[in-house]
Parts: C-alpha cells; sequence; structure tokens
C-alpha cells in the first residue's frame, strides 16, 4: 500500500472517529497500531470497526472476514470478556458513511430495541 493510500485511510479512521464521537456523545479514538497487531481499527463497547475509505467500493465480504479475524483474535486473547461485534464502516468518494455487519448482530441489536 502505497503513502497516499495509507494518508487517506487515515484520515478516514480520524473523519469517523469525529462523526461517531460527535454523534455518540463520548470520545471515540482510533487504535494506533492496528494493522501491525492484527486488530481493529476503532473500538465502541463491544463493536469492533474496519474502517474503509476508497474511492470506490469493492471487497465487502473480504473486510468482514478481516473484522471477524479481529473479534476472534481478541475472543481468544481475552476470553471470558463480553462478545465483540465486528463491523466495517465504508464510505467511496463523494457518498456518506455507511456501516454492515452480520445478520445475526443485526437481529439482535433489533430485538434488544424492540424490548
Amino acid at each position: 500500500m502505497g503513502a497516499s493510500q495509507r494518508r487517506k485511510g487515515h484520515g478516514g479512521e480520524r473523519e469517523l472517529c469525529a462523526l461517531l464521537s460527535d454523534l455518540l456523545g463520548r470520545v471515540v479514538q482510533r487504535h494506533l497500531g492496528q494493522a501491525r497487531e492484527g486488530g481493529a481499527d476503532i473500538e465502541v463497547g463491544p463493536f469492533l470497526i474496519e474502517c474503509k475509505r476508497r474511492a470506490r467500493i469493492a471487497g465487502v465480504h473480504d473486510w468482514m472476514a478481516q473484522a471477524e479475524h479481529a473479534a476472534e483474535r481478541l475472543r481468544n486473547a481475552e476470553p471470558g470478556i463480553r462478545p465483540r461485534v465486528p463491523v466495517i464502516a465504508f464510505r467511496a468518494d463523494g457518498e456518506e458513511w455507511l456501516v454492515a455487519f452480520a445478520l445475526e448482530d443485526a437481529v439482535q441489536l433489533m430485538r434488544e430495541a424492540l424490548g
């Protein structure tokens, strides 16, 4: 990956952290060194977010596999902790941020919201 791609990715992570911080009313920070450690870019409660900032969006399933791997690695490293929910957040040039996660996780959130 070239330097300009890394800068764009880091800028996307900072942009998403700022948006989440504003929307959630709490400070959300990116994980520095996550690429080296194999972790997620951003963690918000049980949500492990893999952030992608691209000119065009493709490869969503590959990104989800990356997020799932990070969640599995944390589960193995920290047994007994609450489950981690792998999430990907992505934005194409000129478009809004979108998030994706497994339907199973979405249904659980829907059940909790419906009471």
